[in-house]
């Protein structure tokens, strides 16, 4: 057969996978959204279900054969061969997985979800412990079957999130890292204590105004809500179940809006990404994010260098009081940056500052890869988490809910993602400060709170790439250089000690 007649086979199994797979996200989205907990159990079965019958078509030695063909014939576009290649690098590593292992482990994810969500309303991981000795049995297990040579088991379980990335570079970087946030937050923290930080009323923020807020605040940013929603959860993510289907999560607190506020703006930031990629190529490696450290940066960089400044606040504070009549009229602009970007060591990872932000992030990074590792046993992970919060930021979790159970990743099987958030804030740190040096007119236009300059920018330069090229070389491509940590300590430095 001709090349363009194989790549149509191609393109037909790739859609089947691809809506194989978008049906099990929509099914995963309802379960952590509108589910009732009594679903649990069978949505478990319904979503092993799906994974399994994705992996066969997936792995079925028809295809293997079509894609294996196909990557030796020279007349491919460049899109074609970048989308046949990245699939070979997926199809090489499914083919390792035991069917059985495919169905167990997503059953299991469902079923140790469940149980995480019954341990946080009692406070007590115990509850949750026996699930999740399971399911990091069966991700150890994974990682044995797909890790390529000289790869660590954890190594192995980071490439699923990190293509190509490299522990022991991570490693490095954050033992670098650590010491230099460490010293630059004891620094915020003092400076903090000479400039007086007003404390905002809790209580009174209704769920529908804040939906309102929120809704407006996306907009703002140029998510496209006609392909998009935003609704509630435990834990706030963002989940894509088609190109013009892209759906947001946040949490809402009547006593305080802050936390789903900038959580909403954080996962838009995920939703603009999505919203952006070439929807021509969905289901394939170029309508897909490039890596999750990639996608952090997107909405890091929403969230921190464009929500979390002066002039967004300065421009759009009104919109508070619009909201919450009469809550917060007795304060200015001013009050509220200080406010949302106080300094202090705190519990929660999702509503830490930006410097003592990446201490959290290391923390499981250096607890997770020890789960896998086997050098460091389940039962033993409240006590080894609530040492690491001493030591590191010197404050101790009351209970297990404000400890190891505040995150979802490990009780969802995700072992290996947490080191993407802090690449993923060194990454939009770079990627901010060349939007700022190479577009002044885009930045101006920023500053003036029009967003488009800056969201067509992130646009070209990082959505259309899909998974055209790893997270390195694809900020390499954007910076004329590799990305470190200059950028992203320089930022710190200015923003909470010199402003």
């Amino acid at each position: 057969m001709t090349s363009d007649v194989l790549y149509q086979h191609f393109l037909t199994r790739m859609s089947e996978v691809n809506n194989l797979a978008q049906i099990g996200d929509l099914l995963g989205w309802d379960q952590q959204v509108y589910m009732p907990s009594a679903g649990g159990q069978a949505r478990a079965e319904q979503l092993a279900y799906l994974r399994s019958l994705q992996h066969q078509r997936f792995t079925d030695p028809h295809f293997i054969d079509l894609v294996h063909e196909l990557r030796s014939k020279g007349d491919l576009t460049e899109d074609q061969r970048v989308n046949v290649t990245r699939t070979w690098r997926d199809l090489d590593l499914e083919m390792r997985v035991p069917a059985d292992l495919v169905r167990a482990r997503a059953e299991q994810t469902s079923v140790t979800r469940e149980k995480w969500i019954e341990a946080r309303a009692t406070k007590d991981f115990a509850v949750v412990a026996k699930e999740l000795r399971a399911l990091l049995h069966l991700s150890v297990e994974f990682a044995q079957v797909v890790r390529r040579p000289g790869a660590s088991l954890y190594e192995a379980l980071f490439d699923q999130f990190e293509p190509d990335g490299k522990v022991a570079e991570v490693g490095a970087l954050f033992a670098d890292l650590r010491p230099r946030l460490t010293s630059l937050l004891q620094q915020a923290v003092e400076k903090g204590r000479s400039r007086p930080i007003v404390d905002f009323p809790r209580g009174g923020y209704a769920k529908d105004r804040q939906l309102a807020l929120f809704t407006k605040l996306v907009s703002l940013m140029g998510f496209d809500l006609s392909g998009g929603r935003i609704d509630g959860t435990v834990h706030p993510f963002c989940e894509t179940v088609g190109p013009r289907d892209v759906r947001l999560t946040t949490r809402f607190d009547e006593d305080s809006f802050l936390g789903g506020m900038f959580a909403v703006v954080h996962e838009a930031g995920h939703g603009i990404y999505d919203q952006g990629l070439q929807k021509q190529f969905d289901g394939l490696p170029l309508g897909k994010a490039c890596s999750l450290s990639i996608h952090e940066s997107q909405s890091l960089i929403w969230e921190n260098h464009v929500a979390s400044a002066k002039p967004f606040w300065d421009l759009h504070y009104s919109l508070l009081d619009q909201a919450f009549p009469g809550r917060l009229s007795q304060f200015s602009a001013d009050d509220f940056y200080r406010h949302v970007n106080r300094v202090q060591p705190s519990l929660i990872r999702v509503e830490a500052d930006e410097v003592s932000y990446s201490l959290h992030v290391i923390i499981r990074f250096e607890l997770e890869r020890a789960l896998v590792e086997g050098d460091l046993a389940v039962n033993d992970l409240p006590a080894a988490w609530n040492d690491a919060y001493r030591d590191y930021l010197g404050i101790t979790p009351p209970s297990d809910l404000e400890g190891v159970l505040q995150d979802t990743h490990w009780y969802i099987g995700a072992f290996g993602y947490f080191p993407t958030y802090s690449l993923g804030a060194i990454y939009a740190a770079e990627l901010f400060q060349h939007f700022v040096s190479t577009q002044p007119t885009g930045y101006a236009a920023l500053s003036k709170g029009d967003y488009a300059p800056f969201r067509e920018w992130l646009q070209r330069s990082v959505h259309q790439h899909g998974q055209r090229y790893p997270s390195q070389e694809l900020m390499a491509q954007v910076l004329g250089r590799a990305a470190g940590v200059d950028s992203f300590l320089k930022y710190l430095r200015v923003k909470y000690l010199d402003d």
